[in-house]
């Protein structure tokens, strides 16, 4: 999700379509927009695993508040 300008990313420890299945995300550092579009594989040390592109569409946010509710942890 871009916001201010940044990729806002998220890591899912375990990803299932599932949505009985629990699921821990946590948010990881911003990264420039052209990460994206990135997907394979990311190195041991450096988060690690595959990065799987599961969604990539056009939303337009009121950025103020979105940004303001990532501030508060929302």
């Amino acid at each position: 999700m871009e916001v201010d300008g940044v990729l806002k990313s998220w890591q899912f420890q375990r990803s299932s379509l599932d949505p009985t299945v629990k699921r821990l995300a946590m948010q990881v550092e911003d990264h420039p927009v052209d990460y994206a579009k990135f997907e394979g594989v990311i190195p041991e040390g450096e988060y690690g695993g595959v990065r799987d592109v599961w969604d990539y569409g056009l939303r337009t946010w009121n950025t103020d508040d979105v940004s303001s509710a990532l501030r508060k942890g929302n």
